[in-house]
């Protein structure tokens, strides 16, 4: 465990000397969530899954599963996506 927390602790640093948020440094994937009707996903790899019930993501080291009702990806490029519709279970799955 000690090896991995050392590790964690550079990037603090280095988040902190460069006031930059550590999201930005390790490339995470970032989940904003409007109620149940939405969602922005950052920083991730690609789509697995499109279907109007489920939704597969995949992130750096694991897939971001949604469930719902009328899903739709309303728009998506290389760095973000909204997904909308009704919104009843999001899964993080390694």
């Amino acid at each position: 465990m000690k090896e991995k927390k050392e590790p964690l602790r550079a990037v603090e640093k280095i988040s902190d000397s460069l006031s930059l948020p550590q999201d930005v440094l390790l490339s995470s994937t970032i989940l904003t969530i409007e109620g149940t009707s939405k969602v922005f996903i950052e920083n991730y790899k690609g789509i697995t899954l499109y279907h109007e019930n489920k939704i597969v993501i995949q992130a750096k080291h694991y897939q971001v599963i949604l469930k719902g009702k009328n899903l739709r990806i309303e728009y998506f490029n290389q760095d973000d996506m909204k997904i909308c519709g009704k919104i009843f279970s999001i899964e993080f799955v390694s």
